[in-house]
């Protein structure tokens, strides 16, 4: 038998047969100054993880996966000796590559160790491997990070996991080729192609109507390739819900395929399918998924509707242009002359610094300082130089050269670690890759780490994120 316990979003508690595992565990009402659940789980959720974890599983580096607040109170809960000793199962990094992809590159051993977990299991996405009474098959995602689902199969029940992961033609080519291979239940995301414009220039360059269309293509070749006996949208439960500022307007846009639509949309097509709500349960025995329940204080269907409808696509919301005093956080310490020069310094080495050094790109960069005022400067790689300008150079700076603006005290912030760049959308307007260049790298991740494990101190992580809730 496998029981699956969704716990909201990503995370769920697998059993398979006797073998226990939590998979990509996010256990705190917030994720970070930005996002937020759209429904917590209930509290007989902490019975199920009470009753034991044998494995933790994480499928890839992003923040709502290798959630660290979380990681730390699993480990104050079930004991510092369980997070010794229990194997972490996740796929190999080496050395992460800074990058404008999702949400920073977060070195997970490094989180772990930090955490005082001590027992790796590293897998090369495409390998198979036992937990347990688990047997387990990964797969390849079509990202350029490390990325992993998972088929678990216990008996003949057969449970495909895909968590975040963009189906691999490799994935396609395998599940296709096992004719004897009968999916009992797959989780698959229902993908939402945001246009990054929105949140990087605050404008909308490609129509949301060709976002939709990729949310439902990639869906549909997902389910396609499976053909499981239950379908449930997974990987998804999250809205906008900024404690340092107004971001509600991120929910009109930002989602242009929610779970209940892709749910809705495989039962026009005949299929099973069910939701995956924070505290559902799924029964597989015999090869057969013989039970849909949820736990004690669950969530009821009105209050799923609702959540759901809060963060539908809604195309007439206006896309508020960047505003310096509202769009910011933290308090500038350094003078604005020696914060653009380290934004400089810091740029080189980057491929796009290497890029601008044949290209003779250029980077005009709007600082707006805690005196008022919002100076320009130029930053020429090929030159080598950086040169304040007036508003006439501003405007007159040529196709060739890419913007930033940005408050000085939100680079500060991010030069400090107080905030993690890919948790610190909506504080900048940008056409470039400049601060992704920059602010991706692994380093800014661990001072902001360490800073965090420094101030609030072991088993207390979560009230890092919570006590702004």
């Amino acid at each position: 038998m496998i029981t699956v316990t969704s716990l909201g979003h990503a995370t769920a508690i697998v059993r398979a047969g006797e073998t226990r595992m939590i998979v990509d565990p996010w256990l705190t009402r917030r994720l970070d100054r930005f996002w937020e659940r759209n429904l917590m789980f209930p509290d007989a959720a902490w019975d199920e993880i009470d009753k034991g974890i044998d494995y933790v599983v994480l499928t890839h580096h992003h923040c709502d996966h290798l959630h660290y607040p979380s990681l730390d109170l699993l480990r104050e809960r079930l004991g510092r000796d369980w997070a010794r000793d229990t194997p972490i199962v996740f796929p190999e990094q080496g050395v992460p590559r800074p990058s404008v992809s999702g949400m920073g590159h977060l070195p997970i051993p490094l989180t772990l160790r930090k955490l005082g977990y001590a027992t790796f299991r590293p897998i090369v996405p495409g390998e198979s491997f036992e937990l347990g009474d688990a047997s387990i098959r990964s797969f390849k995602s079509r990202v350029p990070f490390p990325e992993m689902s998972m088929l678990v199969r216990s008996g003949k029940n057969a449970l495909m996991m895909c968590a975040d992961a963009v189906l691999h033609p490799e994935t396609w080519a395998w599940i296709t080729a096992q004719s004897g291979l009968s999916i009992t239940l797959a989780l698959i995301p229902a993908h939402s192609y945001v246009p990054s414009d929105v949140l990087g220039e605050r404008v909308l360059r490609v129509p949301y109507t060709e976002a939709v269309r990729r949310s439902i293509l990639n869906f549909d070749r997902y389910w396609s390739t499976f053909g499981a006996q239950l379908t449930v949208p997974f990987a998804s439960g999250w809205h906008v819900s900024a404690t340092d500022g107004d971001f509600d307007w991120c929910n009109g846009v930002l989602w242009p395929w929610t779970p209940i639509q892709a749910r809705d949309r495989l039962r026009d097509a005949g299929l099973q399918s069910e939701l995956s709500a924070a505290g559902t349960v799924f029964t597989l025995e015999d090869g057969e998924p013989t039970d849909v329940s949820r736990l004690a204080g669950s969530v009821g269907d009105a209050e799923i509707r609702a959540a759901d409808a809060g963060v539908r696509l809604r195309p007439e919301t206006p896309i508020p242009p960047f505003a310096p005093d509202r769009d910011t956080v933290g308090a500038q310490r350094d003078r604005t002359e020696e914060l653009i020069g380290r934004l400089a310094e810091e740029f080189v080495g980057s491929e796009s610094w290497g890029n601008a050094l044949l290209s003779s790109r250029r980077y005009l960069v709007k600082l707006h300082d805690d005196t008022g005022a919002a100076p320009g400067f130029l930053i020429d790689p090929a030159a080598n130089q950086v040169t304040e300008v007036s508003q006439r150079a501003s405007e007159a700076a040529g196709p060739n050269t890419r913007s930033v603006e940005i408050t000085a005290s939100t680079l500060q912030a991010l030069f400090d670690g107080e905030i993690v760049y890919g948790s610190s959308w909506g504080l900048w307007t940008s056409n470039c890759d400049l601060l992704a260049s920059v602010f991706h790298n692994p380093k800014w991740y661990q001072s902001h780490l360490d800073s965090a494990v420094s101030r609030y101190g072991a088993g207390k992580l979560a009230s890092s994120i919570e006590g702004h809730a």
